[in-house]
C-alpha cells in the first residue's frame, strides 16, 4: 500500500504560486497554448474512464514534437520523492543544466514544485500553471514559463509519473 503524502490545500498552492496563475481539471482547457491543448486532449483520450492514463500509454509516438519541452518525473512514496526520468532539450537550455537521473529535492528552489506534485499525485488531476518564475535558473529574474502537469498511473492505480509540458518566456533584463 502506498502512503499518502501530506498535501497542501489547493488554496495554499495558489497563494504560494503568485504571481503565476493555477488552473485545475476542466479549467485547464482554454488557458493553455496550442501544444498543451493538443497534449491535454491526448491525455484525456488515453485515460478513458480512469482518473489518469496508465504510464505504459506514454509512448514516443504520443509525445511527438513535444519531446524538447517535456520533463517527466518518476514518483515514489514513503517518503514522497520525484526523480527526473527525462528533461527535454528546451528545458535544459532554459535552466542551464540537465537534471535527468536526479531527485528534485536535491536542487535549490524546488519546494513548491514538490508541493504541487504531491497535490497532483493525491488528487490525480491535471494542473496548469502560467507565468511561473523559473526559480532554479541561474538567471531567473527574467525567465518565466507555463507548465501543464499530467499524472500517469502505475500498476497499483497510483500516480507513479508526472509529465510536465513546458513553454518558456524570456523578457528583457
Amino acid at each position: 500500500m502506498v502512503a499518502e503524502p501530506s498535501v497542501d490545500s489547493l488554496e495554499t498552492l495558489i497563494r504560494l504560486s503568485v504571481p503565476a496563475k493555477v488552473y485545475i481539471g476542466a479549467d485547464v482547457a482554454g488557458h493553455s497554448w496550442l501544444m498543451a491543448d493538443q497534449f491535454l486532449r491526448t491525455w484525456q483520450e488515453l485515460k478513458g474512464d480512469k482518473a489518469a492514463p496508465a504510464r505504459a500509454a506514454l509512448t514516443p509516438m504520443k509525445v511527438g514534437d513535444a519531446m524538447p519541452f517535456l520533463t517527466i518525473f518518476d514518483v515514489s512514496y514513503d517518503p514522497f520523492r520525484m526523480k527526473c526520468r527525462l528533461m527535454g532539450s528546451a528545458f535544459v537550455q532554459a535552466i542551464g543544466y540537465d537534471a535527468t537521473g536526479n531527485f528534485a529535492c536535491d536542487y535549490p528552489n524546488t519546494d513548491l514544485l514538490i508541493r504541487r506534485a504531491k497535490w497532483i499525485a493525491a488528487k490525480v488531476q491535471p494542473m496548469l500553471i502560467t507565468g511561473l518564475p523559473l526559480a532554479w535558473s541561474p538567471e531567473k529574474s527574467y525567465k518565466t514559463y507555463d507548465t501543464l502537469c499530467l499524472p500517469f498511473l502505475g500498476a497499483e492505480d497510483t500516480v507513479d509519473a508526472i509529465l510536465y509540458l513546458n513553454q518558456f518566456h524570456v523578457s528583457e533584463k
